[in-house]
């Protein structure tokens, strides 16, 4: 599936390409949920950090563990 509308991650402002393995994560006080990208309309959604890899994630989850 080709990606027609560009994101961006939310940690290092890396652009989505259409082979990447992007995941995406979403919050509140009490619990943080990291899943795979799965769909345009899904990914779209506000409540969803867009984040480009590992590395990225692993930062996003200190920042929400600190509070930040």
């Amino acid at each position: 599936m080709a990606v027609t509308e560009q994101y961006s991650c939310d940690i290092c402002g890396k652009q989505k390409q259409h082979t990447n393995h992007w995941l995406l994560a979403s919050m509140d006080n009490a619990a943080l949920t990291v899943r795979t990208w799965e769909s345009v309309q899904v990914s779209n959604k506000r409540e969803f950090k867009h984040l480009c890899g590992q590395e990225c994630v692993l930062k996003f989850v200190n920042k929400w563990m600190n509070n930040e």
